[in-house]
């Protein structure tokens, strides 16, 4: 029976990549006017299209891969979702997965580029976006469309899109620390500006292309503004400067730091100079956000969109001890997070331990998640924490030495050490959670199976 593909293990053993592969699809009928880009004509988007009466009869079938390679007259095929070809949506409910041609290889993009011809390419265009694939990458095919069809919106902004063949440029790909596929850097003026972290859709590109593009922080004038931009973004930093004259020093200091963190995917920066707008966030109480001017808030804001869902940390700039770039890029991981394909690549580049918390979605997991939350504040810049749904990601609870599949779960994954699984006679509780970390920390784990 087909079951979804969700993690995949990366080229460096032991680290836990997600990279969401192969999930139900379908036909690409209504999808010529998405995200603006004009897809009628295109001869490779007419080839994915599946006759209704073999979508039906693959609908009917248990396994819909095994119908695709059946009927699929020597294409390669798999089954995806209804908006798939657009924008490789992986999110559609199995019922109704069709069987479709899979996108070819370098489909996406502006251009081929070679380690050879990187330099001219790089001169050509100031802003540079360089996908590194692979022919040999089966996954990687999975988000041709969203290269596809963001090209022409980007290209249109003055972002061009070069495409790069890991199998046949390696070296070059080495050079600029490309180590799992697909992968992207964003290069300025030939300045590598590093890798882009986000999510590998039209959507998260061009969020992505608008913010690079655009000014390092935006001037928030009035209260409303600042709470709306507040909660705007997934991390979103504020800075609030009472007497911008008398304060420059701290000014300068904050746009430094919002210019050298622009080409982050999900840090966004806010500046207030205006004490009316100031007034309702200052004050001494803990509810209010900062208690004196210079300060810098930084809010972390879950999906929720509840004050539960939104985390806030405040940096009086007098008692920074340290560059405030660094100070926000360390509060800029939420403390406990959804591990998804979307932000996989975020932890990945902390080359921290990762505690993960599998969890049942349909249980309450409000005080799993509380006391997880605890130990990470505890433990903070020691390893990263996240959660996972056991349920979808069940063939990686025994990756990682879990021996059942009762939830939840607990284990530690490492780059370097493997894996170390919670005892099954563990508590779920925050001291639960807090001497097994400790005890990682001092080495008296040892890697493998689940112990009693």
């Amino acid at each position: 029976m087909h079951r979804p593909q969700i993690l995949a293990w990366p080229s460096r053993p032991g680290l836990l990549t997600l990279a969401i592969v192969c999930v139900a699809a379908s036909s690409v009928w209504g999808i010529a006017a998405a995200q603006g880009v004009d897809k009628a004509g295109d001869e490779h988007l007419e080839s994915l299209y599946v006759a209704p009466a073999d979508r039906e009869e693959c609908n009917l079938d248990q396994d819909c891969d095994d119908w695709c390679n059946e009927h699929g007259k020597g294409r390669r095929c798999a089954c995806r979702c209804p908006k798939f070809a657009s924008d490789a949506d992986f999110s559609c409910a199995s019922a109704i997965k069709h069987c479709q041609a899979l996108p070819r290889n370098f489909w996406g993009g502006g251009f081929n580029m070679t380690a050879k011809s990187f330099g001219k390419e790089c001169k050509k265009h100031i802003n540079l976006m360089v996908v590194f694939t692979a022919s040999s990458c089966l996954h990687c095919t999975d988000f041709e469309p969203a290269y596809r069809w963001a090209t022409p919106w980007m290209q249109a902004r003055g972002v061009e899109v070069g495409r790069v063949d890991v199998d046949q440029n390696k070296e070059f790909a080495d050079d600029h620390g490309v180590t799992s596929l697909p992968a992207i850097k964003f290069f300025q003026k030939c300045k590598d500006k590093g890798v882009y972290k986000g999510v590998h859709s039209i959507e998260g590109m061009q969020n992505y292309t608008e913010k690079v593009t655009g000014k390092a922080y935006a001037h928030l004038r009035t209260s409303d503004e600042v709470s709306r931009f507040a909660r705007a973004h997934p991390i979103s930093v504020i800075g609030f400067f009472e007497s911008p004259d008398g304060e420059s020093d701290e000014v300068d200091d904050f746009s430094e730091a919002a210019e050298e963190l622009k080409f982050t995917h999900n840090t966004y920066f806010g500046m207030v100079t205006k004490r009316d707008a100031i007034a309702p966030f200052k004050g001494q109480s803990d509810s209010l956000w900062l208690k004196k001017s210079p300060s810098v808030v930084v809010f972390r804001n879950l999906e929720g969109g509840g004050e539960e869902d939104q985390e806030r940390e405040t940096l009086l700039m007098s008692e920074m001890n340290s560059r405030l770039k660094d100070w926000i890029m360390e509060r800029s991981v939420r403390l406990v997070d959804e591990i998804t394909n979307a932000n996989f690549v975020y932890y990945e580049s902390l080359k921290k331990p990762m505690v993960l918390l599998f969890l049942d979605r349909k249980q309450s997991n409000r005080g799993l998640l509380a006391s997880m939350k605890a130990v990470a504040k505890r433990f903070h810049g020691k390893l990263s924490f996240g959660w996972l749904d056991g349920v979808a990601y069940a063939g990686k609870m025994s990756a990682l030495g879990l021996t059942s599949t009762k939830l939840p779960a607990l284990a530690i994954n490492t780059m370097q050490h493997g894996r170390f699984a919670f005892p099954s006679t563990g508590q779920f509780t925050e001291s639960g959670f807090t001497l097994f970390v400790e005890d990682f920390l001092a080495g008296r784990l040892k890697p493998g199976s689940q112990a009693e």
